[in-house]
């Protein structure tokens, strides 16, 4: 049997946990060789990691076609599409060079489309959605496996055997927050947890504790995460904190691992999902 398997990651940073952390060195212990597929970044943090980088910036409007000839050289049998910008491409290998082709669907690309991209038109939102939908319903009759992150995309998925299907949640298990015990005192009022982006509202959030402080209501806020990936929502945070005078109700715990989300959620007392 064929072990080398591809990852073809070309959206997202080199570290995403769920590729680097969990399936790539699950996948290495099962003894598999692996190999990224990303686009150019600084790698030099990696130890022991393949990668293969590639700089083209028509890998979007392409749908990935612009990498078809690299893949092939590399005559992989086992390829994982981790984007869905690249679902054209998976596609195309999966039908005519016969190869086995997972997609890892970690969001529900289609209401994304039509409610979180709003830098777009509604119109183009709602060509865009259709466009997405029809991809993965193909998706689903041509690849050998589809990897989702929570039950309603797995339901979603209804064009593929269930046996073909796996839940692969992209958040902590249940079982990770047992062993924390529950704190007496709660140092932070609020907490925002997960991806921070320019457009999820967690700028909003950051305004709501100025409107509160100007009624004499002070509340701090822990964010965990990494807001300033975001060179806008950075801007405008630093900008806000700078003019209100609050740096001392915030606080940021950057990137952190799975396992220790857990222990910095059980030092607050109430989750915001501002989205």
């Amino acid at each position: 049997m064929n072990k080398n398997v591809l990852f073809v990651h070309t959206t997202g940073d080199w570290w995403e946990s769920r590729y680097q952390y969990k399936q790539i060195p699950a996948l290495k212990k099962a003894g598999y060789n692996v190999i990224h597929l990303i686009k150019d970044q600084d790698t030099s943090a990696c130890v022991n990691c393949n990668f293969i980088k590639v700089s083209s910036k028509k890998i979007r409007t392409s749908g990935g076609l612009i990498l078809l000839f690299k893949i092939l050289k590399l005559k992989n049998t086992i390829i994982q599409i981790c984007n869905i910008e690249t679902l054209p491409l998976g596609i195309i290998l999966s039908v005519f060079f016969r190869k086995k082709v997972f997609y890892d669907c970690i969001e529900d690309h289609y209401n994304s489309m039509l409610f979180s991209k709003t830098n777009y038109p509604k119109l183009l939102r709602k060509l865009f959605a259709v466009l997405v939908i029809t991809l993965e319903k193909i998706a689903d009759r041509t690849f050998v496996g589809i990897i989702t992150s929570d039950p309603y995309i797995f339901k979603s998925h209804n064009l593929i055997n269930n046996q073909k299907k796996m839940l692969f949640y992209n958040m902590p298990a249940l079982r990770d927050f047992r062993k924390v015990r529950n704190l007496e005192v709660r140092r932070f009022d609020l907490v925002v947890l997960g991806s921070m982006s320019i457009r999820t509202g967690v700028l909003d959030v950051i305004k709501s504790i100025i409107k509160l402080k100007k009624e004499n209501v002070f509340v701090s806020l822990k964010l965990i995460g990494d807001p300033f990936k975001d060179k806008e929502l950075e801007a405008e945070i630093r900008k806000t904190l700078t003019e209100n005078n609050i740096n001392d109700q915030i606080t940021i715990t950057g990137e952190i691992p799975f396992y220790k989300v857990p222990i910095e959620l059980s030092t607050c007392k109430i989750g915001i999902i501002p989205l």
